[in-house]
C-alpha cells in the first residue's frame, strides 16, 4: 500500500503541526515543544518514537480534554481495530486498547508503516465522539 512512507526526525516544530504528529529519535526537546503547542491548541499529542527496526507510536489525549473526560468506546473500538490491522505487518502494542483511556501507546510498528499509523490515530482521536464524560466512559466498563 501506499501509506509506507520513510520517516526522519522532526526538526521543526511547524513541521510537526502540519502532520499532526512530532518523530524524534533520541532528542526530546522537539517533542516537549510539540506537547506545549498541543496543550495550548486542545489537540491530540500523538508522537512517533524512532528505534533502530521499529517504531513506537504514542497517543496522549491529556493535552485535549479536562480530566473529566476519557475516550469513547467508538474510539477504543476503532484504535483496537487499527492495532489489530497492522498486526499482520508484525506490530506489538502495550494492550487491546479499551474505553475510558487517556493514553495509548503501539510499540514494534515497523519504521516504514510509523507514519500511517500516527495518522490515522490523529484522525481517530479529532473526531467529534472521541471523547466522553468519565462517568459515561466507568459505565461502559462495568457493563462490558
Amino acid at each position: 500500500m501506499s501509506e509506507e512512507k520513510k520517516v526522519s526526525p522532526t526538526r521543526k516544530i511547524e513541521e510537526a503541526i502540519g502532520q499532526g504528529f512530532v518523530v524524534i529519535r533520541n532528542y526530546y526537546a522537539i517533542s516537549n515543544r510539540y506537547w506545549q503547542y498541543c496543550t495550548v491548541h486542545k489537540l491530540p499529542f500523538v508522537r512517533i518514537r524512532l528505534k533502530s527496526v521499529y517504531a513506537v507510536v504514542t497517543l496522549d489525549l491529556d493535552t485535549i480534554t479536562d480530566p473529566e473526560k476519557r475516550t469513547s468506546k467508538e474510539f477504543a473500538v476503532k484504535l483496537r481495530e487499527l492495532f489489530e490491522e497492522e498486526d499482520k505487518y508484525k506490530s506489538r502494542y502495550r494492550f487491546l486498547p479499551t474505553e475510558g483511556g487517556s493514553y495509548e501507546y503501539a510499540h514494534k510498528i515497523p519504521i516504514e508503516r510509523a507514519v500511517y499509523v500516527a495518522t490515522r490515530i490523529w484522525e481517530m482521536a479529532n473526531e467529534e465522539n472521541a471523547l466522553v464524560s468519565r462517568s459515561e466512559a466507568v459505565d461502559w466498563k462495568q457493563h462490558a
